[in-house]
């Protein structure tokens, strides 16, 4: 045979088997769609998806009815359903205007925790609106401490309101691995999470001493932000760790003195009550608020001077200047002071109450000052006076009862009844004087 007849022989042999691979390859995808359609409308499988969606008509009747039998059939449909059953449940609480008060929620919620799991509650939480709470709130429930990473997750939302009921759940967690988001939470950019970031916070740290130093920082931080309520909740959490740390309070003290003088009334006298706790430390900010304008501030101030003592003798100048203040509390609060620190026997001391003593018109803070002067001879004139004055005024005013109740009892047609002329809470007014001030 010569060469150009082999040449093409082989040719036509392998246009054949081209031919047969093409065949081959057409058979199969025929065989397979055959197989497929086979499958599709095989009576098992129609009576398999009828089931299913037998399932989903039962889960969806089963979320709109009450649970009466506490939902177990409900747990069983959906654990069946598995995944397929989520975006039911979630539809139903989202649409549920009254989501928060029905009963039954918690068990839906409980539920779709259990399809979920506790590494997708993120992803899930992420496509809802108005779930987010009750679906945080169940998560704290069911799983506790165990819900912490998941709640780290969740903290990273973009949404303030979530990243809000994200630190409220970790305040109901008791456990210290929550602390630390905690003191992240306590530096977010929005006020409202900041703010209860910070208060359970202050909560939560006694159950986690070994995050004291950080939270103080956390605190101090918080002393300027520009919301009052922040810087409110801040000087709580510094009085914790006042209970907690006393001495590694002292830091904070420069920061402290400086809410003295806050436009708003409870954090000035917030920062007296912590700076009152922390005592000898914080000796010269006390003296400093005593003379705030603010007098509540002061008398706090006041009683934290008084609890120091004899170590705080020499702030009696200062105390000197709120004994002639025009409100009551704290003139009667700056005789508590003095006598504490011992400084009623000095002179100008002296002077200064025997004059005030002459001019007081509050009888409470007469009788202080006459018993803190009792035993100084030349304040003898002054207590005697003080105590013919006050004699004066409850004649006064027990004639003035006496007609009143006459003027009573005329217009009810009857008189005293005699029993109150033997009582004892009824006698005149020098029996009631000489039991007050008998002792001077």
């Amino acid at each position: 045979m010569y060469p150009f007849q082999r040449a093409a022989k082989r040719s036509r042999l392998s246009d054949m088997e081209f031919l047969d691979f093409v065949q081959i390859i057409i058979g199969g995808f025929l065989l397979g769609f055959v197989v497929t359609l086979s499958f599709y409308y095989h009576p098992l499988d129609r009576l398999r998806r009828g089931l299913y969606n037998a399932r989903i008509d039962h889960l969806r009747s089963e979320l709109r009815r009450p649970r009466g039998d506490g939902g177990r059939y409900l747990r069983m449909t959906a654990l069946k359903l598995g995944p397929s059953a989520v975006p039911l449940i979630t539809e139903h609480l989202e649409s549920r205007r009254d989501r928060y008060y029905l009963a039954g929620r918690d068990l839906d919620v409980d539920v779709l925790l259990d399809i979920v799991g506790l590494d997708a509650v993120a992803d899930l939480v992420s496509q809802m609106n108005n779930s987010c709470p009750i679906i945080i709130d169940g998560l704290v429930r069911r799983f506790g401490g165990a819900a912490i990473p998941a709640l780290h997750r969740l903290y990273t939302d973009r949404r303030p309101d979530v990243r809000k009921c994200v630190v409220l759940g970790l305040d109901q967690v008791g456990d210290e691995g929550g602390v630390a988001c905690l003191i992240e939470a306590a530096r977010d950019s929005d006020a409202h999470v900041r703010l209860e970031a910070v208060a359970g916070l202050a909560r939560k740290l006694a159950r986690a001493p070994a995050f004291v130093e950080s939270a103080l920082i956390v605190f101090a931080e918080n002393l300027q932000h520009e919301n009052p309520m922040v810087r409110a909740k801040a000087i709580s959490g510094i009085s914790q760790v006042q209970k907690i740390a006393p001495a590694s309070i002292r830091s904070a003290i420069p920061l402290l003195s400086n809410l003295l003088n806050d436009p708003t009334a409870p954090t000035r006298r917030e920062t007296a009550a912590v700076l009152a706790e922390v005592g000898e430390p914080a000796l010269d900010e006390l003296i400093m608020a005593c003379r705030n304008d603010d007098a509540e501030v002061g008398r706090v101030a006041l009683n934290g001077i008084a609890r120091i003592g004899m170590p705080a003798r020499g702030a009696f100048p200062v105390v000197l200047e709120d004994l002639t203040h025009d409100s009551a509390a704290l003139r009667s609060a700056s005789v508590d002071v003095l006598r504490a620190i011992g400084a009623m026997d000095d002179p100008i001391v002296i002077d200064t109450a025997i004059d005030r003593l002459d001019n007081e018109t509050d009888f409470n803070v007469a009788e202080k000052l006459a018993v803190a002067l009792t035993g100084v001879q030349r304040a003898t004139e002054a207590i005697e006076k003080c105590r013919q004055r006050r004699a004066s005024h409850e004649r006064e005013q027990a004639e003035r009862e006496q007609a009143e109740r006459g003027i009573e009892a005329g217009e009810g047609g009857g008189s005293r009844d005699d029993s109150e002329r033997t009582d004892p809470c009824h006698l005149g007014p020098e029996h009631h004087y000489e039991g007050i001030m008998g002792g001077y």
